[in-house]
Protein backbone atom coordinates (compact mmCIF):
# COMPACT_ATOMS: atom_id res chain seq x y z
CA UNK A 1 0.00 0.00 0.00
CA UNK A 2 2.79 2.46 0.73
CA UNK A 3 4.63 1.88 -2.39
CA UNK A 4 1.49 1.76 -4.69
CA UNK A 5 0.81 5.46 -2.04
CA UNK A 6 4.38 6.38 -3.45
CA UNK A 7 4.04 5.20 -6.95
CA UNK A 8 0.67 7.52 -7.07
CA UNK A 9 2.18 10.65 -5.19
CA UNK A 10 5.36 9.80 -7.67
CA UNK A 11 2.81 9.96 -11.16
CA UNK A 12 0.98 12.73 -9.41
CA UNK A 13 4.09 15.25 -8.62
CA UNK A 14 5.99 13.64 -12.70
CA UNK A 15 1.88 14.73 -14.02
CA UNK A 16 2.74 18.12 -12.31
CA UNK A 17 6.17 18.92 -13.22
CA UNK A 18 5.36 18.17 -17.06
CA UNK A 19 2.69 20.39 -17.12
CA UNK A 20 4.57 22.52 -15.62
CA UNK A 21 7.58 22.35 -18.10
CA UNK A 22 5.06 22.35 -21.23
CA UNK A 23 3.42 25.75 -19.95
CA UNK A 24 7.07 26.98 -18.83
CA UNK A 25 7.69 26.14 -22.06
CA UNK A 26 4.65 27.69 -24.21
CA UNK A 27 5.22 31.60 -21.97
CA UNK A 28 8.61 31.11 -22.74
CA UNK A 29 7.73 30.85 -26.26
CA UNK A 30 5.02 33.27 -26.25
CA UNK A 31 7.80 35.79 -24.75
CA UNK A 32 10.30 34.99 -27.53
CA UNK A 33 7.37 36.02 -30.09
CA UNK A 34 6.73 39.08 -28.19
CA UNK A 35 10.15 39.46 -28.12
CA UNK A 36 10.78 39.29 -31.79
CA UNK A 37 7.84 41.58 -32.13
CA UNK A 38 9.27 44.21 -30.24
CA UNK A 39 12.64 43.89 -31.49
CA UNK A 40 11.09 44.46 -35.28
CA UNK A 41 9.00 47.60 -33.70
CA UNK A 42 12.27 49.10 -33.00
CA UNK A 43 14.14 48.05 -36.20
CA UNK A 44 11.50 49.75 -38.31
CA UNK A 45 11.25 52.56 -35.77
CA UNK A 46 15.02 53.09 -36.07
CA UNK A 47 15.08 52.81 -39.95
CA UNK A 48 12.22 55.92 -40.00
CA UNK A 49 14.42 57.85 -37.53
CA UNK A 50 17.13 57.17 -40.23
CA UNK A 51 15.28 57.95 -43.10
CA UNK A 52 14.01 61.23 -41.15
CA UNK A 53 17.07 62.23 -40.21
CA UNK A 54 18.16 61.99 -43.60
CA UNK A 55 15.73 64.24 -44.61
CA UNK A 56 16.39 66.42 -42.54
CA UNK A 57 19.75 66.68 -42.89
CA UNK A 58 19.01 66.85 -46.68
CA UNK A 59 16.60 70.09 -45.76
CA UNK A 60 19.08 71.80 -43.50
CA UNK A 61 21.83 71.40 -46.41
CA UNK A 62 19.97 73.22 -48.82
CA UNK A 63 18.71 75.42 -46.44
CA UNK A 64 22.67 76.35 -45.75
CA UNK A 65 23.45 76.66 -49.18
CA UNK A 66 20.37 79.14 -50.06
CA UNK A 67 21.24 80.92 -47.35
CA UNK A 68 25.50 81.31 -48.46
CA UNK A 69 24.08 81.76 -51.78
CA UNK A 70 21.78 85.03 -50.70
CA UNK A 71 24.43 86.22 -48.50
CA UNK A 72 26.71 85.97 -51.75
CA UNK A 73 24.00 87.95 -53.79
CA UNK A 74 23.89 90.35 -51.11
CA UNK A 75 27.41 91.09 -50.99
CA UNK A 76 27.35 91.42 -54.67
CA UNK A 77 24.18 94.34 -54.08
CA UNK A 78 26.18 95.90 -51.52
CA UNK A 79 29.16 96.33 -53.95
CA UNK A 80 27.21 96.98 -57.15
CA UNK A 81 25.00 99.24 -55.02
CA UNK A 82 28.03 101.04 -54.10
CA UNK A 83 29.51 101.35 -57.36
CA UNK A 84 26.65 102.80 -58.60
CA UNK A 85 26.10 105.06 -55.78
CA UNK A 86 29.94 106.42 -56.53
CA UNK A 87 29.28 106.87 -60.46
CA UNK A 88 25.59 108.32 -59.17
CA UNK A 89 27.73 111.26 -57.24
CA UNK A 90 29.85 111.91 -59.54
CA UNK A 91 28.07 112.52 -62.63
CA UNK A 92 25.55 114.81 -60.39
CA UNK A 93 28.86 116.86 -59.95
CA UNK A 94 29.12 115.98 -63.58
CA UNK A 95 25.98 118.15 -63.66
CA UNK A 96 26.35 120.21 -61.24
CA UNK A 97 30.20 121.67 -62.72
CA UNK A 98 28.21 121.95 -66.19
CA UNK A 99 25.62 123.98 -65.02
CA UNK A 100 27.69 126.08 -63.48
CA UNK A 101 29.84 126.43 -66.51
CA UNK A 102 26.31 126.85 -68.70
CA UNK A 103 25.19 129.81 -65.98
CA UNK A 104 28.51 131.21 -66.38
CA UNK A 105 28.15 131.33 -69.85
CA UNK A 106 24.72 132.35 -70.02
CA UNK A 107 25.71 135.12 -67.91
CA UNK A 108 28.73 135.91 -70.43
CA UNK A 109 26.79 135.90 -73.41
CA UNK A 110 23.78 138.30 -71.62
CA UNK A 111 26.15 140.88 -70.75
Amino acid sequence: AKTEEAERVRADLDSQLTRAYADHGAQVERLRHDLNAKHEEVMEAKGEASRWRGKWEDANRAKNAMESEKEIHRSEFEKTKSTYDKEIAQLKEEVSKQQSIAEELRDKWEA
